[in-house]
C-alpha cells in the first residue's frame, strides 16, 4: 500500500512539474519604453537631475556662461557648445595642435571646426544604445570638457 502511494505521489509530482514548466510565465510589469528617440531623451533628462530648457527635440543646458545644445534626429543624440566664433580665434599651428591634443585626451567628446568656421565641442551617440547611466556620463562629460577646452583655447582667443 505504501509503495502504491509513493508511486501515485511521484506520478502526481511529475505531472505537476510538467504543467508548471509548460504554463506561460507571467511577465513582470515593466515601465513603458518611450516610443520615440525624443521621448527617450526627454525621460533621460528628467531622471538625470540636470536643469534644462526644452523645445521640440531640443534641450539646452546652461553651465557657467555656456549654452550646451542637445538635439535628436535620425537615431542620434548630438550635443554641442560653441567655444569660439570664427572671428574670435586665431587659427595657428599652435591652436590647431591644442585642439588635436585635447581630442586625444578626452573620451566621447571632441573639438571641431564647423563649416562656418566656428570652433565647437560636441558629442554624438546612438539613442538606441543609450541607457540612463551612459546618458548621464556623456552629458556630464560634455559639460565638464567645455570648461577644460575653454581654458586650453584661451591663449588663442581674440578679445
Amino acid at each position: 500500500m505504501k509503495r502504491d502511494l509513493r508511486r501515485i505521489f511521484s506520478l502526481l509530482s511529475l505531472i505537476g512539474l510538467g504543467l508548471a514548466l509548460t504554463l506561460p510565465i507571467k511577465a513582470q510589469k515593466t515601465a513603458k519604453t518611450p516610443k520615440t528617440d525624443s521621448a527617450k531623451v526627454e525621460l533621460f533628462f528628467k531622471k538625470s537631475g540636470i536643469n534644462y530648457l526644452t523645445g521640440k527635440d531640443i534641450w539646452i543646458v546652461k553651465a557657467g556662461k555656456t549654452d550646451h545644445i542637445f538635439a535628436v534626429g535620425k537615431g542620434y543624440l548630438v550635443g554641442f557648445a560653441v567655444l569660439a566664433e570664427k572671428d574670435k580665434i586665431k587659427f595657428t599651428t599652435e591652436s590647431l595642435t591644442a585642439m588635436l591634443r585635447f581630442n586625444g585626451e578626452v573620451d566621447s567628446v571632441n573639438i571641431r571646426i564647423t563649416e562656418e568656421g566656428h570652433v565647437e565641442i560636441g558629442l554624438e551617440a546612438t539613442v538606441r544604445l543609450l541607457d540612463q547611466k551612459e546618458f548621464n556620463r556623456l552629458v556630464n562629460q560634455l559639460l565638464g570638457s567645455t570648461e577644460l577646452a575653454n581654458t586650453r583655447l584661451q591663449p588663442y582667443l581674440i578679445k
